[in-house]
């Protein structure tokens, strides 16, 4: 956001923190693989900060119980992340509204709210891109439910490259293509030639925004990037290998552990897919709306099954933001049969109840350990279920200090709370310009937001091809890049991420006393260094020696003592330096 708006271009490498960007691509930029949509959606407001605090300065806000001053940048990104959120909130509303021909009560989004990890990642860790994302889909998936016969190819051609933005914000956006189907089908009479002429202005706009991303990775990485990273970290083959789990799912951060309602949510799915199958129920257009979103919730299920590692350490599982609308279906489903099932309607709600109060201490112990250092806190949280119960007991007796004392919500002077009268009074104003009754009017609104998006990102790519190179050869000149390690693979450019998570993998197999996982983990970690080695272009801190005599490099886990080997041993303690 910071290098779009002041750098013109999308190289971060001299926004962050020098120590966390000593690894460079042969294009002398950070070659960071998560995506940058959601920072140019927050970057406009950025701008309009940045010009203000040109003009008067803008003080840094201290939060309470911290001596770090938080910087408008963060400011903004708070006020986009809520204004988001709202709005994505009540667009999912809108759109049940209309697929299920009924109104849902408004205590259903406040359930969604807190039986989810939503309420975290809109008001805590507000720096995240998902929040963003689940705007994003829920406005896409609004528009697309207005597809009808009337529709041209340009509105095709304009939804297509709509769609592919949303990859821009996160990777796995394409999973959300049968909710594209499904509209188109149930609101146009099928016809073969029609289907694939629509279909080919629909393809020519995902590659449009394909080809300006890919543009953008070129200067990134120096080479195409379609999967950023993500081929590495997942693979088919890892069904067959000895995973021990399903720890993304049951494990302590799991997210059926931190959000129960998500299991509720699947074996409904499940069960309405087996009626289906078997004919034993008949399928309305909403219950079948409620399948067809749920297959990117699976899908999903599925992928985490082939990961190389667990992906510990978040508040359950952030990439599933995005599919909270599946959530708030199944409460709208199960509400709107209330009479015709009343028993199984009381059940429902008293176990919705149950698990938003488990969700909302979950949250409170949550952020109860973060003010911990992260490599301590990360190996805290996913040790075992006992220690997480032995502190949810103590967080139960000292509720109303935890509740008076929450780390982020005040601060010294100012109540950030009051920052959210403005995405509200935007939000207000939001209802006018998006929801109308009248079709051409929300048709007029999509082809202003597909072009807007479309323009825009054509902007930023060309300036990016503009601006890159030749701030690349000022820092040249400023001997920046003395001490960075210019490496050309994905494994060398996730080299800090891979690292530390195997670790971790490795050690939690120790905990569980699992030897095939842990000789799984230090085999894929052994692979990995070895290409991370090839990788290496140029190397002024000897960084392939270090990897030779065995050392780590910046890794983000904390030991007891320095000597890695220990790491490696499967039969030495435990090495995490875990907060007691």
């Amino acid at each position: 956001m910071k290098s779009i708006v002041h750098d013109g271009d999308l190289n971060i490498i001299n926004n962050i923190d020098p120590n966390l960007g000593w690894i460079t691509s042969v294009k002398y930029n950070f070659p960071d693989m998560h995506d940058h949509g959601s920072s140019l959606l927050w970057a406009p407001l950025f701008a309009i900060a940045s010009l203000f605090n040109k003009l008067i300065g803008l003080s840094p806000i201290v939060l309470q119980g911290s001596s770090n001053p938080v910087h408008y940048d963060m400011v903004v990104i708070f006020i986009m992340n809520v204004f988001f959120g709202l709005i994505g909130l009540k667009i999912i509303r809108h759109i049940v509204t209309r697929v299920f021909s009924i109104t849902p009560p408004l205590w259903s989004i406040f359930l969604v709210v807190f039986t989810t990890g939503f309420f975290n990642f809109l008001m805590y860790q507000f720096s995240s891109a998902d929040i963003t994302l689940f705007f994003y889909a829920t406005l896409v998936t609004y528009y697309m439910s207005f597809i009808n016969e009337e529709w041209s190819r340009l509105d095709f051609l304009l939804l297509g490259c709509l769609f592919a933005f949303g990859s821009v914000i996160k990777l796995t956006f394409p999973l959300l293509i049968p909710i594209y189907f499904f509209f188109y089908f149930t609101n146009i009479k099928f016809s073969f030639f029609d289907f694939i002429k629509r279909n080919l202005f629909f393809i020519f706009g995902l590659v449009v925004i394909y080809f300006l991303n890919e543009t953008n990775n070129m200067l990134k990485f120096g080479f195409v990037n379609l999967d950023q990273g993500y081929s590495y970290s997942y693979n088919l083959n890892n069904l067959f290998s000895p995973i021990p789990h399903f720890r993304p799912f049951f494990g302590p951060a799991g997210l059926f552990i931190v959000s129960p309602i998500s299991l509720f949510a699947t074996l409904a799915l499940f069960f309405l897919f087996f009626l289906l199958i078997n004919r034993k129920f008949k399928m309305e257009k909403d219950i079948y709306f409620f399948l067809v979103v749920g297959i990117s919730f699976i899908a999903k299920h599925c992928l985490n099954l082939t990961a190389i590692f667990d992906g510990y350490a978040g508040f359950g599982s952030r990439q599933y933001m995005i599919d909270t609308i599946v959530i708030y279906m199944l409460i709208v489903v199960i509400y709107k049969n209330r009479f015709d099932y009343k028993k199984f309607y009381k059940f429902s709600i008293a176990v919705f109840i149950l698990c938003m109060v488990w969700t909302c201490v979950e949250n409170l112990w949550w952020l109860s350990v973060t003010t911990l250092p992260k490599a301590s806190f990360n190996a805290y949280y996913i040790q075992d279920y006992l220690v997480l119960l032995n502190q949810l007991s103590k967080m139960l007796v000292n509720l109303f200090l935890l509740l008076k004392n929450l780390p982020f919500h005040y601060v010294k002077n100012i109540n950030y709370m009051f920052l959210l009268i403005i995405p509200v009074w935007v939000w207000t104003k939001f209802k006018s310009f998006l929801f109308h009754r009248e079709v051409e009017k929300v048709k007029l609104t999509f082809q202003y937001t597909g072009t807007i998006i479309v323009l825009f990102y054509t902007y930023v790519t060309f300036s990016n091809l503009y601006f890159n190179p030749r701030n690349v050869a000022i820092m040249k000149k400023q001997n920046y890049f003395s001490k960075k390690v210019v490496g050309n693979g994905k494994e060398i450019f996730l080299y800090d991420e891979y690292t530390s998570s195997i670790v971790y993998a490795m050690e939690i197999a120790k905990l569980n006393k699992n030897r095939e996982w842990f000789d799984y983990q230090k085999s894929v970690l052994g692979k990995l260094l070895e290409r991370t080695k090839k990788q290496i272009v140029f190397d002024p801190i000897d960084f392939k020696s270090q990897l030779d005599f065995g050392k780590l490099k910046t890794l983000e886990v904390d030991f007891h003592n320095d000597d890695f080997n220990e790491v490696l041993d499967y039969n030495s303690p435990v090495t995490f330096k875990v907060w007691k």
